[in-house]
C-alpha cells in the first residue's frame, strides 16, 4: 500500500494523508479538478463525513474562505489541509477538544459547551456578513 494512503486501527477504513496530498480546498495536488470529501478525507462519523462534502460542494461552487477556528468544522477542515502534528496524519471526529480554549473556562462542562457553541456561532454569523 502507497504510504499516502492508510487504514484506521478499528474498521479499516481507508483514507488518504490529506495534509500531504491535497490543496486547501480539498482538491488533490496531483490530480486537478478532482475533490475529496467524506471518509477518504480523514474525517471518521455520519455527521463528520455529511459536513465535509458540504465544504467541498461549498469549494467547488463558491471558492468559499476557511471558516473561523472557533467553529468545529474550521477546525476539522484545518486538521485535513494543515501540516499533522508529530504523530502523523489520523482521521479524526468533530469535538469540542479541537476548538481553541476559553480565556476563562468555567468548571462546569455543560456551561463550558455552551460557551464554546456560542462562540462558534458568533463567529459564523461575522464570518457570513
Amino acid at each position: 500500500m502507497p504510504a499516502s494512503c492508510a487504514f484506521g486501527s478499528i474498521h479499516r477504513n481507508a483514507y488518504l494523508n490529506t495534509p500531504d496530498l491535497v490543496m486547501p480546498n480539498l482538491e488533490l495536488k496531483a490530480r486537478s479538478q478532482t475533490w475529496v470529501a467524506g471518509q477518504l478525507s480523514g474525517v471518521e462519523g455520519y455527521v463528520e463525513c455529511i459536513a465535509s462534502g458540504l465544504v467541498t460542494a461549498r469549494l467547488v461552487a463558491d471558492s468559499m474562505t476557511l471558516l473561523p477556528p472557533e467553529t468545529i468544522l474550521g477546525q476539522l477542515w484545518r486538521r485535513l489541509i494543515l501540516e499533522p502534528d508529530k504523530r502523523g496524519f489520523q482521521p479524526v471526529n468533530a469535538n469540542f477538544g479541537l476548538l481553541p480554549a476559553l480565556a476563562n473556562p468555567p468548571r462546569d462542562k455543560k456551561l463550558k459547551k455552551e460557551l464554546l457553541s456560542q462562540r462558534a456561532l458568533d463567529a459564523l454569523h461575522a464570518w457570513l456578513e
